[in-house]
């Protein structure tokens, strides 16, 4: 369970560690690599689950007509279990990212339940990624199955300096300034 205030660093962190799972030495030259094929989320045995996202359905999209528009639905949980219960595409190991899990049905039961089970006993080299913005709403019993790992705002010094680092501005004010708007949040910073 990945948590952190929104736009801190959980999905660029669910991505690094992914990509250190399946390409360890980083991105090794300049053609395309499954370092890049993760970053662009094209890498078969990463799965992202999402609001919107292919739960498997007979639509061109990959959803069903009952795919929620709001949530995560019970399809999308059943899908990642049905992908986890396959052979790996490229690999001997699977990574599955919830993004974000408090965005999970609150109305559908069975999506927790599936979830839940898949916490509980997870299929061999199988990593399940749970990404929150706000980990005391979620089901108790999810939270108690997970490690945590908390990503805490930048200080707005060190924020800055990432900010001139990053070229996102070259003048120390305006960083200054980026930073305090983005309350240590570099993903508020760089949009």
């Amino acid at each position: 369970l990945i948590t952190g205030p929104e736009a801190v660093g959980k999905r660029t962190l669910a991505t690094r560690f992914a990509q250190a799972i399946f390409s360890p030495k980083g991105k090794q030259n300049e053609s395309y690599s499954i370092y890049d094929a993760i970053e662009k989320e094209e890498f078969g045995d990463v799965a992202w689950v999402r609001i919107g996202g292919a739960c498997g359905g007979n639509r061109a999209d990959g959803t069903c007509h009952v795919h929620p528009k709001r949530s995560i639905g019970v399809c999308q949980i059943r899908w990642m279990v049905r992908k986890m219960n396959t052979k790996s595409f490229n690999a001997d190991h699977k990574v599955f990212v919830v993004d974000s899990i408090n965005d999970l049905s609150l109305s559908e039961e069975q999506s927790f339940s599936a979830l839940l089970k898949q916490l509980e006993e997870p299929p061999p080299h199988t990593t399940i990624l749970l990404l929150s913005a706000n980990p005391d709403n979620l089901n108790l019993t999810i939270r108690s199955r997970c490690q945590l790992v908390q990503i805490p705002a930048m200080s707005r010094d060190l924020l800055r300096d990432a900010i001139l680092k990053s070229n996102l501005t070259e003048n120390i004010q305006s960083a200054t300034k980026y930073a305090a708007i983005a309350k240590g949040c570099y993903g508020r910073a760089y949009t």
